[in-house]
């Protein structure tokens, strides 16, 4: 019966070390597939992030070829509403809000279109004391340009159109 046991137990020790070497291997096995799995994993994220960035860069250069094409079509509306303000109570628009924003007792010069002389005719009696109108057909119809001591204030549609401009450039 002792050897009946002893073989029993050599039996399961040879068992035993065949399990421990199989386990050992299966594990050699696995980690050596996670760590190409791994690696795989990596280069696929390197792989992703150079797409993306290829994509990010193509898409800013997009953008930019875009806002050139349309950078020509938005200043020609731009420019057509400028335009399109245009009246007759165009001058007297103007003049007001020039009015409104000087406070001064020394004589302001109106300086605007012959074509606008007869519109602001009407109203120069409501107009303050110290207002002389200058006819200038330099003045494009419709603007108004301010002389007084403190400064010129330029109401001209062109006057305006230059600061769109300039600031659609400096967006840009």
């Amino acid at each position: 019966a002792k050897q009946i046991i002893e073989e029993a137990e050599k039996k399961a020790e040879k068992i035993t070390l065949k399990a421990e070497e199989e386990a050992k291997k299966l594990l050699e096995e696995n980690r050596l597939a996670y760590k190409k799995e791994i690696e795989a994993t990596k280069a696929e994220r390197e792989r992703l992030k150079s797409i993306a960035s290829s994509l990010s860069s193509l898409f800013e250069a997009e953008i930019r070829r875009l806002s050139e094409m349309m950078l020509p079509i938005v200043k020609v509306m731009l420019k057509k509403i400028l335009e399109k303000e245009s009246d007759e109570e165009l001058i007297l628009r103007r003049i007001q809000s020039v009015l409104s924003k000087i406070y001064d007792t020394s004589t302001i010069i109106l300086k605007i279109n012959p074509a606008d002389l007869k519109i602001v005719e009407h109203v120069k009696d409501s107009l303050p004391s110290n207002i002389e109108i200058q006819p200038d057909p330099s003045i494009e119809p419709g603007g108004v340009i301010v002389e007084s001591h403190l400064g010129i204030m330029d109401k001209t549609t062109s006057f305006q159109w230059k600061i769109v401009e300039d600031i659609i450039d400096e967006i840009l």
